[in-house]
């Protein structure tokens, strides 16, 4: 009742019959986060025995109040870790993360997919002796010197799987720091970015082809009309001389290079297809089949042609002697590649339904039945750089002399003059596939419905 510490609640504790009161802090390893207060209506109740046990009791009230806390705040640390798990495993980018010696902890399942190495051949594995790291040096680098600098390093590398395939990635690699200002972790995240640098390369190889188009019409016009001319004057040279031998031999060779010319100029023209879409219906797996037929006879024994032809696709709307000189030139180029060691052709044929969802893949191609012709050889294989010139006029792989550089462009303008499309992937050392894709139609020469898959 005299005591000036209880000023403030007297008068309610006289009300509800209080005479003692004891009040204890309750302490965690950093502060008082609460008061244990005890009534009693007995005067001089808590004693010094009574205030040593109390003070046991509100030590052992804190402990059991922290490890409560503890409990919720785990508990709500685990269900956000959970919550953030289910979001990394289902994004389509690719997640790994190591700690700050570099021991991997954690690769969700697109970046195995893009990687193409196993969890358990990855978790707790260094990311210096990491497979994935071995074969893409370039994007270890990168790790390296966000380990070494502990800064963020963001750029687009060339990412090589298990398999030898290729993608496109933007990678952002950055450390995680922790409320001490170490590191505690890094964390790594990769998007494939494959199908927009194709689109990229697409467009770029668009504008070389419009370049080379406006070039070459203008020119193969002119050249055209001068070579005729001289073929003209030498056919009447060679009559007219035709008892001096060496001037008509001068004469010979003259013609012989102009028609050459000529060839050459007609290239051009298939190239920038100043000739309009052929309309002509052909059975394209007789057309095929036809070609093979040809070609085997000139294949080296050291390499085996295997072919898969499905009958009776439908016809297309093509020229046959500029089908069989596509499949020729690629069948040609792959015997180049395989014949130093030996290896296997191979030609297929099937059906292929584009739905309208996969306008985005196929831009260029309407939605429907398209004849799929794959050439496929065991050959060296070509790397990037090659596989992005691959169409480009004058470009070749072949050494000096061996190759003009424009058999692959014809074939290009060739399958774009016939409303198809064709793609090319390849890996070094392993081998190349040529794709063509053709628009298949019905007898009246209209598209044909889309299937249901």
């Amino acid at each position: 009742m005299t005591n000036p510490r209880f000023v403030t609640c007297r008068e309610a504790a006289e009300k509800c019959g209080f005479a003692s009161c004891i009040s204890i802090p309750l302490r965690d390893d950093k502060q008082i986060f609460a008061a244990l207060v005890i009534f009693d209506a007995k005067p001089n109740v808590f004693d010094k025995g009574r205030t040593l046990l109390l003070t046991e009791l509100a030590e052992d009230l804190s402990y059991g109040i922290q490890n409560l806390r503890l409990k919720a705040d785990r508990k709500q640390e685990i269900e956000k870790g959970l919550m953030l798990a289910a979001v990394t495993e289902q994004t389509s980018d690719g997640v790994i993360t190591f700690d700050a010696s570099g021991t991997i902890e954690y690769m969700n399942s697109s970046f195995i997919k893009l990687c193409g190495v196993p969890a358990d051949e990855g978790i707790g594995v260094s990311i210096h002796d990491f497979e994935c790291s071995k074969r893409n040096p370039e994007f270890y680098q990168a790790v390296r010197e966000t380990l070494e600098t502990k800064t963020m390093r963001v750029g687009r590398f060339v990412n090589k799987d298990r398999s030898g395939n290729e993608h496109d990635i933007d990678a952002r690699i950055a450390p995680v720091f922790e409320k001490s200002g170490q590191v505690g972790r890094y964390v790594v995240t990769v998007r494939d970015v494959s199908q927009e640098v194709q689109l990229q390369r697409q467009f770029r190889r668009i504008q070389k082809m419009e370049a080379l188009d406006t070039l070459s019409t203008g020119i193969a016009h002119d050249f055209d009309n001068i070579l005729e001319n001289i073929v003209c004057n030498s056919e009447l040279g060679i009559i007219a001389d035709a008892a001096d031998r060496p001037v008509q031999e001068n004469l010979f060779q003259i013609l012989k290079e102009t028609l050459r010319g000529k060839e050459l100029i007609k290239s051009f023209k298939i190239i920038s297809q100043q000739k309009e879409q052929p309309q002509q219906q052909i059975k394209i797996s007789e057309v095929v089949s036809d070609s093979i037929d040809l070609l085997s006879a000139t294949i080296p024994s050291i390499i085996k042609l295997k072919k898969d032809i499905t009958p009776g696709l439908g016809l297309v709307a093509g020229d046959p002697t500029q089908i069989h000189q596509v499949i020729a030139n690629l069948c040609t180029n792959a015997t180049d590649a395989i014949q130093a060691t030996g290896g296997m052709l191979e030609i297929s044929l099937t059906n292929m339904i584009i739905p309208p969802e996969w306008a985005c893949h196929y831009p260029n191609l309407t939605p429907g039945e398209h004849a799929r012709l794959t050439i496929t050889d065991t050959g060296h294989g070509m790397d990037r750089e090659d596989l992005e010139r691959i169409f480009d006029p004058f470009y070749t792989t072949k050494v000096q002399d061996n190759g003009r550089g424009l058999g692959l462009s014809m074939v290009h303008g060739i399958i774009k003059n016939h409303g198809g499309e064709i793609s090319v992937n390849s890996i070094v050392g392993i081998g190349t596939t040529f794709i063509i894709l053709l628009p298949v139609i019905d007898p009246l020469g209209e598209q044909k419905p889309i299937l249901q898959k």
